[in-house]
């Protein structure tokens, strides 16, 4: 980067001549190689004279707060709060070009260490205090292997369809011999019905049931045809 010093009018481009009135790092390269007197580019402000000018009247002492007046006016507070429509916010809004939050928290620079011997050089599985360091290191080849075996064994313990090689006829049904006559097939019985509590009326009301429907239901069942 490149720098513009102008030591007539005490001006840098990068300012900061002009904003505290002491010459930069780039204007104090000027001065030397023009050979001149580094305090003659100096603000008239930073001098011993004006220094003295500054704190030539006594200064007053200030009163406390506990001299202040108190003021009959009513005292102000802040306005009430006023609870907006809608969910609340959970996160704050963040700022143009800023990165939005991961959903994951960052591992980058964290040190993992090996929970036996808490050294940052291993994990567990190569651990030397871990004796089953060793045996595992093929342990999934193991458990498909395992897994096949039972699947196998459980195929050929279990009978499968019997099927009939091509090429050959199929042998025919025996036929049933001349001196036995076909079994009938048996008739499926409907199971017997829970013995029912029957009230003394209820044989009185199943003979009713019986009677045609006529006039005197009752007198008929009590006198029979002289009714």
């Amino acid at each position: 980067m490149k720098f513009t010093v102008n030591l007539a009018q005490r001006t840098c481009s990068c300012r900061y001549w002009q904003l505290s009135g002491l010459p930069c790092c780039h204007a104090i390269s000027a001065i030397y190689k023009s050979s001149k007197n580094l305090d003659d580019f100096i603000n008239p402000c930073y001098s011993i004279t004006e220094y003295l000018k500054t704190y030539q009247f006594c200064l007053q002492p200030v009163e406390g707060q506990e001299s202040w007046p108190v003021s009959k006016m009513p005292r102000p507070y802040p306005p009430a709060y006023v609870k907006m429509p809608g969910r609340k916010k959970t996160k704050r809004t963040r700022e143009v070009g800023e990165k939005p939050a991961g959903t994951k928290i960052s591992k980058v620079g964290v040190k993992m260490a090996c929970s036996l011997c808490k050294k940052t050089t291993h994990n567990i599985r190569k651990c030397p205090y871990n004796k089953q360091a060793g045996k595992r290191k093929n342990a999934h080849i193991k458990r498909d292997a395992k897994r096949q075996r039972k699947q196998n064994e459980a195929a050929t313990s279990t009978p499968g369809p019997s099927v009939q090689p091509q090429g050959q006829p199929r042998p025919a049904p025996r036929a049933a011999p001349a001196h036995q006559a076909p079994r009938a097939a048996p008739v499926h019985q409907a199971p017997r019905a829970a013995p029912v509590h029957q009230s003394p009326a209820a044989p009185v009301h199943q003979a009713m049931k019986s009677i045609p429907r006529r006039s005197g239901g009752l007198q008929y069942l009590l006198f029979g045809d002289n009714y």
